[in-house]
């Protein structure tokens, strides 16, 4: 889901609460408008029913037995006056229709309307006048008709739906105008500040220590600058010291494996030349266990190379070719069963037939599996027992180095393949190493496009497993 900014947050809430206070104004601007036209139109057709009721009602009686085209005439007078009256008619005492403007549309009314002395009012639901009951009373005081008005309510519709729309259109536009104008406000002495803030904050923390945090107001938003600028340039300290750090360990690194290239690789010369004289037994086997050991040494020098190039940013995509894991495997499992057998411990290597070819440098690859077998082997006491097996799940190729070693605590498997992490305490530490085995493996498999995951229970073991995605038979 999208984060939502500050900035949208507070254009959405303010929007919101301007929305509904328009929509309430204009709201209570339309009611006030609809019952203001209801009553005018109620007044007004009043006050027609009170001035025409006389007229109407003498020419009624004088022309209606001989004259409907003159009553006619006199009726139209008076709603040529008012166009809300549609109809016009003079019913009796009975509610009896004696005569009707429109012929098709006979008023109706009850007999107590009729012979009522007062006029009666009937209005709608919703409260606008539909019709006006006058009695007629003659010169003699007497009240034989009553004279009834229909009125129409499209003229107050149409009034009240011109008063909707302008009081919509201006609602709108003061809405957005009024959002605008606080928009501005809050975006100049608010949200801009803090966005300079964040900006700043942001690149702080991207390695631009030297950012500065420039915010000119004197409230919260100063305070919490001054908070930030404080920690900046407390972490800029904190990083300062770091990279010393860092730079002490890289030299360290450095000058470790040039210091050792050179003597190992002449060890390692003179060691094959013994080799090749004729040598008794014990003195063979010793040559055998130096040999073995001086590898050791070789593979940590350049597990200090590798961690070098690629903190360096060289990539290992350069060097990377089809490569039989089975078969490094093999070898590596030929080669681990010497180291094995000396510490007592036995070793499996279960091996798939078929070839699995994945794309990586050999080299490389060797010293990421070889460094999880050699933590195997330091971890397992005499008797035990460290498998190496080669199994498929898909595309990828999985590789376990399982031992039935010490195990690992689990506050500290998230911190295993971090650089230098021995796992324990350097002064109760008994085992060889200098803590980069392990990265120096989840940095190569990671160039190899793969990853590494380690399962653990103290006293039990260890598995770790490193998956590699396997070429295809057209890529190979």
């Amino acid at each position: 889901m999208k984060r939502l900014g500050l900035r949208a947050k507070f254009i959405l809430l303010t929007s919101s609460a301007l929305a509904v206070a328009f929509a309430l104004i204009a709201f209570i601007l339309v009611r006030s408008t609809s019952d203001s036209l209801r009553t005018s139109l109620t007044n007004e057709s009043r006050s027609f029913a009170t001035l025409s009721t006389d007229p109407i009602g003498s020419a009624f009686v004088l022309y209606q037995d001989s004259g409907r085209v003159r009553i006619l005439q006199q009726i139209q007078k008076f709603t040529d006056l008012d166009s809300n009256i549609t109809n016009v008619s003079v019913v009796d005492t009975t509610g009896k229709v004696l005569f009707s403007q429109n012929e098709g549309q006979p008023a109706t009314v009850s007999t107590s309307q009729a012979e009522s002395f007062k006029s009666v009012y009937i209005n709608t639901k919703g409260g606008t006048p539909q019709r006006i009951i006058s009695p007629y009373i003659d010169n003699t005081g007497g009240h034989r008709y009553s004279v009834v008005y229909e009125i129409s309510s499209r003229t107050i519709q149409r009034s009240v739906r011109r008063a909707i729309t302008y009081i919509l259109v201006i609602s709108l536009l003061s809405l957005v105008l009024t959002a605008v104008l606080l928009y501005l406000a809050v975006n100049n002495f608010l949200l801009r500040p803090i966005q300079l803030l964040s900006i700043a904050s942001l690149a702080i923390s991207r390695g631009d220590l030297e950012r500065k945090i420039e915010v000119m107001s004197r409230d919260e938003v100063a305070d919490l600058a001054s908070a930030v600028r404080t920690m900046a340039d407390s972490l800029r300290a904190n990083i300062t010291k770091l990279k010393e750090v860092d730079q002490l360990k890289s030299e360290f690194m450095m000058i470790a494996s040039h210091n050792l290239r050179t003597p190992l690789t002449i060890i390692q010369g003179y060691l094959e030349t013994m080799a090749s004289y004729p040598l008794t037994p014990e003195v063979a086997k010793l040559v055998e266990i130096i040999s073995a050991n001086s590898e050791r040494l070789h593979i940590l020098s350049e597990d200090i190379l590798t961690i070098s190039q690629i903190e360096a940013n060289h990539q290992l995509s350069a060097d990377k070719q089809p490569v039989d894991l089975t078969a490094v495997l093999k070898a590596m499992g030929d080669e681990f069963t010497i180291l094995a057998k000396e510490k007592g411990v036995s070793f499996a290597a279960q091996l798939p037939p078929e070839s699995y070819k994945v794309k990586a440098a050999v080299t490389y690859l060797r010293s990421a599996i070889w460094n999880i077998m050699d933590n195997a082997l330091k971890f397992t006491a005499k008797d035990g027992h460290v498998t190496l097996s080669l199994t498929k799940n898909g595309d990828f190729a999985l590789i376990s180095i399982a031992d039935t070693g010490i195990g690992i605590a689990p506050d500290e498997i998230p911190k295993l393949f971090t650089k230098f992490h021995r796992a324990t305490s350097t002064l109760q530490y008994e085992y060889e190493g200098v803590g980069i085995g392990l990265y120096i493996t989840k940095l190569v498999v990671t160039q190899f496009g793969g990853d590494v995951s380690v399962a653990s229970t103290l006293g039990k073991g260890t598995t770790f497993t490193i998956r590699l995605p396997i070429l295809s038979q057209q890529t190979s």
